[in-house]
């Protein structure tokens, strides 16, 4: 009794929830007792009330995706105030729950604690998941930089979330320059957040994990050339071409994302006259084949574009086109081409920007950075080939005489626009005429023709020797340094060696079509020339050649002492080799006289084409008339001459016939003759002046020689007496020829008489021989040469010697004979003498071929038995 007693009621409770709780109470009466000593059973008085038992509050994290929190993207350049994470606290049933710490972790990629600054933790009160300077102003922590990535506000303090509320936190930084790909996330994992339950003053941390959104600094996309495959081919046809590859590039994606490619623009730069509409079927490509190389079977393509607008190829609303992070894509643009024209030239880019895309995550709109462009594609340049006639190239001739730098061809090599055309080869053909052949040309080269145009000549420069033809055929190889400039030309001249030659031998060059390689300076474009073209033909000059008819009248050698008309002096036969026809211009007839005639004796000259019949003159047949000189002295020059042509391989004859008067004298005479080089004429392919080689010595014409007879009364001719009995050599009589000076003349007949005394007759007589007289004048001895036949008898006292041949008398001088004769037995007074008459010795002219008889007489001694 007056003791006091604690009493301590427990209980179990099953599971519950935040903000269950319990109270207990116990009221006046509800305690009853039994007094032990008394007995008495009682109830209490008075009043006790226990503590509220509840389950504490509990605090949930919610990630808070809204306003620019859910922005993906880091600046590279840094920024500040950047929201990184957005944190919605809630509060359960219960009590109210008062923060003290949040612990932030910062997920890196590629950043680092020192590249963050200033870490702000607010009251989300604005624009949820946006920081506005100005609304959110209730700061619930700053910490000056993470420390290994974790952020810790600690100590905070205000900051009660009521029970069954929430509240909005927002983290915010400051952050340096970056790198491409760099990244970072903002977390909160499960018990980072401490709070106290206001009522139960139990420690409260956050129940789960939350995670921002991942920001980075975006992904750059880089355009880069990819000057591979036939990208490169520097090249375009004339002539329309499919599946040209345009340009080749890359799109490049840094670390970070994967973009997806969205519009891609290519600007063409035209030059020359190019336009948008010589393109057609523009296509892009992912290049899945040989880089660089249009291959159908494994490019993807992307997109169509029919033909360019203004210089530009836009591709967009591309699809099914991503560029994966820290990756490479092939592109290629190949394009189909109409007619085009020489100097068209197409240069396609893609430039900084002009690829447009999204990130893949981040949505961010990224647009290139840098640019490529293609190599300048081009029509291929043409090499036009054409044979020019200039200077000494235009010469005709070859001379007969070996030549070292005879001009053959000039040819022009003519370059449209667009580049420079490099020459590798050319190849000529030669043409050879009337039996030239290879090993007749030697040492032909190749020049510049840099000074007189058609000339060889010391400015010109040497490119290329080919030693000899084979075939007919030259080849230059391996040119270097012969470079034909964009729409210009270049002169170059072929020269040729060549050994000594005959009349006709020539050559000519030829260049034909694809016969010149060469490549494009830009494009280096294989190709082969177009045109041909063929020098002139040079040739060894025509030779005419005469020489004397000695036929018909012309043949004879004599002229007349009487007037004579159109008197036939020379015949010339006038023949060309091969080579070419002869027109003939002027022709001098030399003139030889004789006898010491008069000059002026001879007169109007003529020559005419002698038909038909060679050496003869004839009125009404012979009327191609070549010229006439009516006066004339040494020579008769026949010039303007007009329609005598002697055609190749071919002959033609031409006469020469004049007057002389009357009067001429024995040995008075003339002969024409041509020397060489008295014939001017013109070959009428080579143009070349032309002359004779060779003479035509006509025969010389005089009026005939005379020949005089005189008795020699020397030796035993001068004896008057015969023998009565026989002999058989007894001289006759010696006589002496005496030819003037005129000519030769040969004696071929001589006759004497007889005159008989006493009855002598014919058949005493016998054996008449006639003899040179070479021993004793006028004696018959053995050095005698007998001319002529032995005439057994004479006939009616003529002894005739007839068929005399060997007896020629030189003009000027004299020869003499003896005849000799035999007789029979004889009587006293018998005799015989012997006469030569006027006229009885028969002979011609050696020159003048005129037969005549001698002049004067000889009368021999009378012998007598």
């Amino acid at each position: 009794a007056g003791d006091a007693t604690n009493v301590l009621i427990v209980a179990g409770h099953t599971g519950m929830e935040s903000g269950e709780g319990v109270k207990a109470w116990v009221l006046s009466g509800w305690a009853e007792g039994v007094g032990i000593v008394s007995g008495v059973t009682d109830v209490s008085s008075g009043t006790a009330e226990g503590i509220r038992k509840e389950v504490p509050g509990r605090l949930f994290v919610a990630n808070v995706s809204n306003g620019n929190l859910v922005d993906r993207h880091l600046n590279k350049s840094g920024e500040t105030n950047r929201e990184i994470l957005g944190i919605k606290l809630s509060a359960s049933a219960g009590e109210n729950i008062t923060l003290s710490k949040i612990e932030i972790s910062l997920n890196y990629n590629g950043i680092t604690d020192n590249d963050i600054t200033n870490c702000r933790l607010f009251i989300d009160t604005g624009t949820i998941g946006t920081y506005e300077t100005g609304t959110d102003t209730i700061l619930i922590g700053s910490v000056t930089r993470p420390s290994s990535g974790i952020i810790i506000f600690s100590n905070i303090t205000g900051l009660t979330i009521a029970e069954n509320g929430t509240k909005n936190l927002i983290l915010i930084i400051n952050y340096n320059a970056l790198t491409n790909g760099d990244s970072l996330k903002g977390i909160v994992n499960t018990s980072n957040i401490i709070a106290d339950g206001t009522y139960t003053g139990e420690e409260i941390k956050s129940e789960n994990s939350v995670a921002g959104i991942i920001k980075f600094v975006p992904v750059e996309l880089y355009v880069l050339p990819n000057p591979v495959g036939d990208s490169q081919i520097k090249y375009l046809t004339t002539t329309p071409e499919n599946d040209v590859e345009l340009i080749a590039f890359k799109l490049s994606a840094s670390v970070g994302e994967d973009v997806i490619i969205n519009n891609i623009e290519i600007s063409l730069a035209y030059q020359g006259g190019f336009s948008d509409t010589d393109l057609t079927n523009c296509r892009l490509y992912v290049d899945l084949g040989t880089a660089g190389t249009y291959d159908s079977s494994s490019d993807v393509l992307l997109g169509t574009v029919a033909t360019p607008s203004s210089g530009k190829i836009n591709f967009t609303g591309i699809s099914g086109l991503t560029v994966l992070e820290s990756s490479v894509t092939n592109l290629l643009v190949v394009v189909d081409h109409k007619t085009l024209s020489n100097g068209y030239k197409v240069q396609a880019f893609v430039n900084y920007g002009k690829v447009t895309a999204t990130g893949d995550y981040t949505s961010d709109s990224i647009t290139s950075y840098s640019n490529a462009f293609s190599v300048i594609k081009q029509v291929i340049n043409q090499l036009t080939v054409s044979v020019t006639s200039s200077g000494d190239s235009s010469a005709t001739t070859l001379t007969k005489s070996a030549e070292t730098y005879r001009e053959l061809m000039g040819i022009r090599l003519s370059a449209g626009a667009g580049e420079r055309l490099i020459v590798e080869r050319i190849r000529l053909s030669l043409d050879y005429y009337d039996g030239a052949v290879d090993t007749d040309f030697t040492n032909i080269r190749l020049f510049i023709d840099l000074g007189t145009t058609g000339t060889y000549d010391g400015a010109d420069v040497l490119l290329a020797t080919n030693i000899e033809p084979s075939a007919g055929i030259v080849v230059f190889s391996n040119i270097s340094g012969l470079t034909v400039p964009e729409s210009g030309i270049t002169n170059l001249l072929v020269t040729i060696g060549h050994i000594a030659m005959e009349s006709g031998e020539g050559v000519k060059g030829i260049i034909l079509t694809n016969w010149v390689s060469y490549y494009g300076e830009t494009t280096s474009y294989t190709d082969t020339s177009v045109g041909s073209g063929q020098g002139i033909t040079k040739e060894v000059p025509g030779t005419l050649i005469i020489q004397n008819n000695d036929t018909g009248d012309c043949a004879d050698g004599w002229l007349s002492s009487a007037a004579e008309n159109e008197k036939e002096i020379i015949s010339i036969h006038l023949s060309a080799t091969k080579g070419e026809d002869i027109r003939v211009t002027e022709i001098i007839i030399s003139l030889e006289y004789f006898g010491g005639v008069a000059k002026t004796n001879f007169k109007d000259a003529w020559i005419y084409k002698d038909e038909p019949v060679i050496g003869d003159w004839v009125g009404g047949v012979d009327t191609v008339n070549y010229g006439n000189v009516f006066n004339f002295s040494n020579y008769i020059k026949f010039s303007n001459i007009s329609g005598l042509t002697v055609f190749e391989q071919s002959s033609i004859d031409i006469i020469l016939q004049l007057d002389h008067n009357a009067g001429l004298v024995s040995g008075e005479g003339i002969r024409g003759f041509v020397k060489s080089g008295m014939i001017s004429a013109q070959g009428l392919y080579t143009i070349d002046n032309i002359a004779n080689i060779s003479n035509a010595i006509g025969r010389t014409k005089i009026v005939g020689g005379e020949l005089y007879v005189s008795a020699l009364t020397t030796g035993d001719s001068a004896n008057t007496s015969l023998t009565r009995s026989t002999e058989n050599y007894h001289e006759l009589i010696a006589i002496k020829l005496s030819a003037n000076n005129a000519e030769d003349v040969v004696v071929n007949r001589l006759k004497l008489t007889l005159v008989y005394t006493n009855s002598a007759v014919d058949t005493d007589f016998t054996n008449a021989r006639l003899y040179v007289d070479l021993g004793t004048t006028g004696t018959y001895e053995a050095a005698d040469n007998q001319i002529g036949t032995t005439v057994l008898q004479p006939s009616s006292a003529i002894v005739e010697f007839t068929n005399i041949t060997g007896l020629t008398i030189s003009a000027g001088n004299t020869t003499n004979l003896l005849i000799t004769i035999g007789h029979k037995v004889m009587s006293s007074g018998e005799g015989v003498s012997a006469r030569v008459e006027n006229g009885f010795v028969e002979y011609y002219g050696l020159t003048s071929g005129v037969t005549n008889t001698s002049l004067s007489n000889a009368i021999g001694v009378l012998k007598l038995v």
